[in-house]
């Protein structure tokens, strides 16, 4: 189980009024978004990236029944949860096999027409599945949360994040040695968050 989740497929539709704009909620077109937090602290760094909005590039059909999340770090791991339609799969940060191993990283990339990017990367092998996930956002559509940290103390968590990442998350099934791949799909409209504890009070 995840201690901490975000990002989830919505299922309600109405209207939402920001700015004097409206917009429309639809059940099978939006993501929603929940933030529940049971620890005594957030995970440092924090690490994120999830969507329910996902079309596969190997039949072309939008995947209803479908959405990830990633997120730590948790003790330098990351927990991973995966629906693509009847497939679930679930590794937790903490309780693992020895042959599980789940590598990731935020980087920058060089900047294009749109302007600088960010690159979220993330790799997981099992014994029975390997997942890989790429998902990029001009830093242009990005924006900074100051998250007051639980523990008090007026310490804050800077969160860069933002809801238009864009990328490709690919699923293969080990058979023996080798590796057969079950779904490609076609990343929209993904949350990417990354932050680090800072020192200075808000």
């Amino acid at each position: 189980a995840l201690p901490i989740s975000a990002g989830a497929r919505t299922a309600f539709s109405g209207s939402i009024t920001l700015d004097g704009r409206e917009y429309s909620v639809l059940p099978k077109k939006s993501c929603g978004y929940i933030d529940a937090h049971f620890l005594r602290t957030f995970p440092l760094p924090y690490f994120h990236i999830s969507s329910s909005n996902l079309t596969s590039r190997i039949s072309g059909k939008t995947l209803f029944n479908s959405n990830f999340v990633v997120q730590g770090i948790f003790e330098d791991n990351l927990a991973l949860a995966l629906e693509f339609e009847d497939t679930l799969i679930a590794l937790d940060a903490k309780k693992r096999g020895a042959s599980e191993k789940i590598l990731w990283n935020c980087t920058e990339m060089p900047a294009d027409e749109e302007g600088d990017r960010l690159h979220w990367s993330v790799s997981a092998d099992m014994k029975k599945w390997v997942i890989d996930i790429d998902v990029v956002c001009h830093t242009s559509k990005l924006f900074v949360r100051n998250i007051e940290l639980p523990e008090g103390n007026r310490k804050v968590m800077k969160l860069l994040s933002g809801g238009s990442g864009t990328g490709e998350i690919k699923l293969y099934r080990r058979i023996g040695k080798s590796l057969e791949i079950i779904e490609d799909a076609h990343i929209a409209f993904a949350l990417c968050e990354f932050g680090q504890a800072e020192e200075d009070e808000i």
